[in-house]
């Protein structure tokens, strides 16, 4: 396989402050991601368009450059769709039900040239936290950020406090564990939906490859439209998809639905998919281990 230079990764921790009593959604994370947006948007945009399609500034603008998939690329209609450049994490066990004072957390993982966005989007949740959650509105307060160290390491360094406003951020570290496992644990926490010739795939059709092409794909995305020149961190990636990795699979599988309002289109959106585990094992999955290692941020 030849190697191909993915970019760098930085993980952030948020917290927060209640400044009223609040009930979270069932999925806040979905919350979290509309005020994040809506925040940046305020901050950033300059033409006070409605829509960003068509906007001149699609290409530079920080809100537009993380949050709209569409891009001003000529060329390969594949890649007229970026994916974002981020990734919101909850802890796995929230309180939904928040007294005043309660303390909130939220992580965020940032790609290549977005982590030089962290500033924005510090001032985005500020901004975000006057506006308030849910549908009481409740307002929030933010009151520091930390940066992991190094990838992976539960390391965390604080680098910004509301009090001092002042934002010390690290240089990204990333470290892929040299030592090569005979199998590989991989569990899917959130709902995945993928599909397979059109259909949307359920515990009975989903296969380990399915799982292995659709991360495969995602990061050639992420690659083209995030990756830095220069030294490589270490991730190999086919030039082809995938072979099949199903003979060495092990699943444990179930649908769970889940079901969100988007402000934005002003309906209610299914986002069922699967959750549980896969187990790989063999040499193929030694083979897949940088690429499943970076993956799971």
């Amino acid at each position: 396989m030849e190697a191909i230079d993915m970019p760098c990764l930085a993980r952030y921790r948020m917290s927060f402050r209640t400044e009223g009593a609040m009930r979270l959604p069932a999925y806040p994370g979905s919350a979290w991601r509309g005020l994040l947006g809506h925040g940046l948007r305020r901050l950033s945009c300059v033409t006070g368009a409605r829509q960003c399609n068509g906007c001149l500034l699609l290409d530079h603008c920080v809100y537009a450059r993380l949050f709209e998939s569409l891009t001003a690329q000529p060329g390969d209609a594949r890649f007229r769709v970026r994916p974002h450049p981020f990734v919101l994490t909850m802890p796995e066990k929230v309180e939904r039900n928040l007294s005043e004072g309660a303390a909130l957390m939220l992580e965020l993982t940032l790609m290549g040239e977005a982590i030089d966005a962290l500033p924005y989007l510090i001032q985005a949740m500020r901004v975000a936290g006057r506006r308030g959650m849910g549908r009481e509105q409740v307002p929030f307060t933010l009151l520091a950020v930390e940066q992991e160290r190094r990838l992976g390491t539960g390391d965390w360094q604080r680098i910004y406090e509301a009090g001092e406003g002042r934002l010390e951020q690290l240089s990204p570290g990333i470290d892929i564990p040299k030592g090569l496992p005979e199998g590989l644990h991989i569990d899917l926490l959130s709902p995945l939906r993928i599909k397979r010739r059109g259909c949307l795939l359920g515990p009975r059709e989903f296969k380990a490859s399915d799982f292995i092409k659709q991360l495969w794909r995602r990061m050639q995305d992420i690659a083209h439209f995030y990756g830095e020149a220069g030294e490589s961190i270490g991730v190999s990636l086919p030039e082809s998809r995938p072979e099949p990795l199903d003979e060495n699979a092990e699943l444990s599988l179930r649908w769970r639905d889940w079901t969100r309002y988007s402000s934005r289109q002003r309906t209610s959106m299914k986002m069922g998919g699967v959750v549980g585990s896969i187990r790989l094992r063999g040499e193929e999955a030694r083979e897949w281990w940088p690429m499943l290692w970076y993956g799971q941020w």
